[in-house]
């Protein structure tokens, strides 16, 4: 099927989209007309709503519906007036000019007046998710040290304990329940509190000795057993790291002496079978 195309014209309609401004019509010089309406337009419903919120008209409900409608006068602008012809020479050099240089001096801005109307359903507002602080666990202890006494209020049979274990305890009612009339003036006492990790090391180790307890040595008694217990540890860990050595260091050998033994025996096969291939 042929059809006749004209010389410098293509197939399709040209409806003057996308053409520079300079080459168009000087009707055209105000702007885009598709966009200046559309702009125009959202500037007056725009205005229609700041209008009718300043009124109070709410004919909608709780559900985010609008239904209204009202008038809105905005301003159209047209291009930029480069300066008015006041005196009486300018006003007979613009009268005897010509078109083109004319509008030059025209202010082609214009108020509008329209009538706009809304109607549709606003989004439902989102609600902020609260924030929740993350939740910092504290490590629990590996161990409590513990002490008990009734001794100061009794006149025989009285005790005092001291105890070292791996979970928070409640006192023994010896300790926590007291007499009505004390023969001290003060109730029985039971206290306990936990590890620092420095003592739940110690205490894990095979230095510690679950005899000693804070409640029962003075702070020099105290520090001095840590502090021996934890030299002792030092030590403990250095020889091991010396055994761990040694050990690596012989299995290094012995993998290199079987290295070099099973090398030997390869040689020696190699050498009988080229042997017995040159028989």
């Amino acid at each position: 099927m042929a059809f006749y195309m004209k010389a410098g014209r293509g197939p399709t309609q040209r409806m003057g989209r996308s053409i520079p401004l300079n080459m168009k019509s000087p009707l055209y010089e105000v702007g885009d007309p598709d966009k200046d309406k559309a702009a125009a337009e959202a500037r007056a419903l725009a205005e229609a709503k700041r209008q009718q919120l300043q009124a109070g008209a709410n004919t909608g409900d709780s559900s985010n519906k609008r239904d209204f409608s009202g008038e809105s006068s905005y301003v159209k602008k047209g291009k930029k007036v480069e300066r008015f012809a006041k005196t009486p020479k300018e006003i007979a050099i613009w009268k005897a000019a010509s078109e083109e240089s004319k509008n030059k001096y025209i202010d082609k801005t214009i108020d509008v007046v329209k009538s706009v109307s809304d109607i549709g359903q606003d989004p439902v507002p989102r609600k902020e998710e609260p924030v929740v602080e993350p939740v910092v666990e504290t490590p629990k202890p590996k161990g409590y040290y513990s002490r008990g006494s009734n001794i100061h209020n009794m006149n025989f049979g009285g005790h005092e304990q001291w105890r070292q274990t791996t979970e928070e305890v409640e006192g023994p009612t010896e300790f926590t329940n007291s007499p009505k009339n004390t023969l001290s003036n003060r109730a029985n006492e039971f206290e306990q509190r936990p590890m620092t990790d420095r003592e739940a090391a110690v205490s894990e180790s095979r230095f510690g000795n679950r005899e000693m307890n804070p409640f029962r040595s003075t702070p020099k008694e105290w520090e001095s057993y840590l502090t021996n217990a934890e030299k002792g540890m030092a030590a403990q860990s250095t020889k091991a790291n010396v055994r761990k050595q040694t050990m690596a260091s012989r299995r290094s050998e012995d993998q290199a002496a079987k290295a070099k033994k099973d090398a030997a025996k390869l040689a020696k096969r190699t050498a009988y079978n080229e042997s017995r291939r040159r028989k």
